[in-house]
């Protein structure tokens, strides 16, 4: 009746499935992969009969960029932002943090890694944040490093003995493992909703994390300098990226970071509860980019799909 699939546009196969389904009459049903892939994936070869994608942002961008008809598009959220719903279940931060030998006293910043271009950087950014806390400069804090999933562990292993920074032991047991970096596996997809309500915000280079945080209405700075050559043209340029943009200058609580200083500056704001006012504005701009407030994308992506077989003639 459908033929329904994730994509990040580009995909080749895609580009055939696609096409058998039009010569045979099947109708098609893409799901984009993320929240940016319509703004940064290039265009459909084969455009499909309908779209699913997160949220009404992406809605817009299906529309004026694509050229799809409103009444093909549906917000549904992403099914693995479920997590992030009010009845989602969630470990206590006391329990979460003491697990894992934290003083839950202790402040928590998530550093969220990003992918590869960037890497030379994220050792360093580590290293300085490292040395403000074992200095008191940022007091009685934990810098939670989750580095990328692409991240090697020969990469993140000799980050482990930094000063005041944790290394998520998620991702060292997939690493070492050799289990899915990019599990969606219940108990995965919690992990990451208990060490967001663990921390007070995010420090990250242009991470869908940051929409991560805004459904909890937890703020995020953004690192748009380098402490390697040539890296903080990269991280700048990055920021004028469409998808970015709306992001970093449209959300309430995220904030670009253009040194160090400033970097720290913003971890000393959230820790003053400056951003703590932003929290109802930010989810309701997370909302927008993603519609997972409520933690129903899955029940929406299955009524979609029945929706859409029921208004089929028949015949079709």
């Amino acid at each position: 009746d459908f033929f329904f699939y994730p994509t990040l546009i580009h995909d080749r196969t895609d580009v055939e499935l696609l096409k058998v389904g039009r010569a045979r009459g099947i109708p098609s049903v893409a799901f984009p992969a993320s929240w940016d892939t319509l703004t940064s994936k290039g265009f459909f070869l084969v455009p499909p009969d309908y779209l699913l994608v997160w949220g009404n942002q992406s809605v817009r961008h299906a529309v004026e960029y694509h050229g799809f008809s409103p009444d093909r598009v549906f917000a549904t959220g992403a099914p693995h932002l479920d997590v992030y719903g009010p009845e989602s279940p969630t470990q206590p931060r006391d329990a979460f943090l003491s697990r894992r030998g934290i003083d839950p006293t202790k402040r928590v910043i998530l550093f969220a890694g990003t992918t590869i271009s960037y890497w030379e950087d994220e050792p360093l950014q580590l290293r300085a944040l490292s040395e403000a806390v074992a200095s008191g400069e940022l007091k009685d804090c934990v810098i939670w490093y989750r580095p990328h999933p692409r991240r090697a562990y020969r990469d993140v292993e000799p980050l482990r003995d930094l000063p005041g920074v944790y290394v998520d032991d998620q991702v060292i047991r997939q690493k070492t493992t050799g289990a899915a970096s990019y599990s969606t596996r219940p108990e995965d997809l919690l992990h990451y909703r208990s060490l967001m309500d663990a921390s007070e915000g995010l420090i990250t280079a242009f991470s869908t994390m940051i929409i991560e945080a805004a459904l909890l209405g937890k703020p995020s700075l953004v690192v748009g300098f380098g402490r390697s050559d040539g890296s903080h043209a990269r991280l700048i340029e990055h920021s004028k990226y469409e998808h970015s943009d709306e992001l970093v200058n449209k959300t309430p609580g995220v904030t670009l970071c253009r040194s160090l200083d400033e970097l720290k500056q913003g971890v000393q704001r959230i820790f003053a509860g400056e951003f703590a006012p932003l929290a109802g504005a930010i989810r309701d701009r997370a909302g927008q980019i993603a519609n997972n407030l409520d933690g129903r994308a899955k029940e929406r992506i299955v009524e979609t799909l029945e929706r859409l077989a029921a208004s089929r003639e028949p015949g079709q």
